[in-house]
């Protein structure tokens, strides 16, 4: 399903991309992201990520409201480090679902907007491999694995 799912996002961006001029004005919006971090206190927890996220928008309503479909992909990868125990691990999101907004050009007079929402269906997998000392000083090591199917919505603004 993983495989199917991101042969349908490169497609999706492939097919859609070519069409979008700017952001949020247009019918197809592409964003890409990426991220870290580190918090060393306590614990030497880090980790970072990047996905992509993009909507195509066919339908526009005559008060400017853009109706269509969105995708997003990603991957994440963590370490946590603390002194009884370890633990590494990545995770995969795939998501599919339906989209709307609407672009204000003069939301002020200094400032323009949009506002937005999406609700997707996403499948999530992780996996990962903790090690840590037991009662007894011996050192214990598990490989965790989780598939979740979540139906998540989120509001732009």
């Amino acid at each position: 399903m993983m495989k199917k799912s991101l042969f349908l996002v490169a497609l999706m961006t492939l097919v859609v991309v070519g069409s979008a001029f700017a952001q949020f004005r247009e019918r197809v919006n592409l964003s890409l992201f990426a991220g870290g971090y580190a918090a060393q206190q306590n614990a030497n927890n880090r980790g970072y990520w990047y996905g992509a996220y993009i909507d195509y928008m066919p339908i526009k309503t005559e008060t400017g409201w853009l109706l269509g479909f969105c995708a997003v992909g990603d991957r994440v990868y963590f370490k946590s480090n603390t002194t009884l125990s370890r633990y590494d691990g990545s995770s995969d999101e795939m998501g599919i679902g339906l989209a709307g907004g609407k672009w204000s050009e003069f939301l002020t007079q200094k400032y323009s907007g949009y506002f937005g929402a999406n609700l997707m269906l996403k499948s999530v997998r992780d996996n990962g491999t903790g090690k840590s000392v037991q009662p007894n000083h011996e050192l214990g090591v598990y490989d965790m694995k989780q598939e979740d199917l979540i139906l998540s919505g989120e509001l732009v603004w």
